[in-house]
């Protein structure tokens, strides 16, 4: 079975330590076998134990073409159960940007790798100190907003990038996060809703007012929370025409 072979693989690296280097070569080059088996991984990953990113980092100082690739996607396949490699690609700055691009936009990656590629490139666009240049930063938007629209791709990669646009406060993308909100997907909803909440905009009022009485709870709350997000921008109660707000209520100070 499955679990017989995972402790098989322990033990023999485990007893032999030396096999490590051959090991960590493999583990390397499988991850680029999109949505295989993790057991072998598993097996290295618990073999090195919980500082193996740290080795696969110095070897990445190192590395070059090919081998440079193939440890990123390593190190961003660490990243599903580590922050650390994530924040060491980050490190790399713009020069590594599109490298990220790349493997964000590759749909034979596996979906692991591609989610925090765009995490590792949120993380780039947010930050005080690292100095992406505008033509980067657009390139990178326009990424997350069409993963985000395509119902193609997987659902962990559109959520992931739904947020990401919400964290980056990418205004361009208001128009299709509304449109988001009225899919038929109550987690696309949700997620739109939460993504609005951090990019509070007038033009969301009254679709966001619109899922007070969806039939899932999760986008009720999801759509009041981004609807307190717009009442901050504005004193007072606003005013939505055709929308009458229950009496002695304001329109978007409705707990759900």
């Amino acid at each position: 079975s499955g679990t017989d072979f995972l402790c098989s693989l322990l033990d023999v690296l485990r007893k032999k330590p030396s096999l490590m280097e051959d090991m960590l070569q493999s583990y390397c080059r499988s991850i680029r076998v999109s949505d295989g088996p993790y057991i072998e991984q598993e097996a290295i990953e618990l073999a090195a134990g919980k500082e193996m990113w740290a080795v696969l980092s110095d070897k990445w100082t190192k590395a070059k073409g090919e081998d440079y690739d193939h440890i990123l996607r390593a190190l961003l396949f660490c990243a599903r159960t580590d922050m650390r490699p994530l924040r060491r690609v980050q490190q790399e700055g713009p020069r590594i940007m599109g490298r990220l691009v790349e493997m964000a936009r590759n749909p034979k990656e596996r979906s692991e790798v591609r989610i925090s590629a765009v995490e590792a490139m949120r993380g780039m666009l947010a930050s005080k100190t690292v100095q992406i240049t505008p033509e980067q930063s657009e390139t990178v938007r326009k990424l997350m907003l069409a993963a985000a629209q395509n119902p193609r791709e997987p659902d962990t990669l559109r959520v992931r990038a739904m947020r990401s646009l919400g964290e980056i406060k990418a205004r361009e993308a208001v128009p299709a996060l509304i449109e988001m909100l009225r899919d038929r997907e109550p987690w696309i909803r949700q997620q739109a809703a939460y993504a609005l909440k951090d990019i509070p905009d007038p033009r969301a009022a009254e679709p966001l007012w619109a899922l007070k009485t969806d039939l899932d709870r999760r986008v009720q709350n999801a759509a009041a929370e981004a609807l307190e997000a717009v009442r901050g921008l504005k004193k007072g109660t606003l005013r939505l025409p055709g929308i009458r707000p229950p009496e002695g209520k304001d329109l978007v100070g409705i707990s759900a």
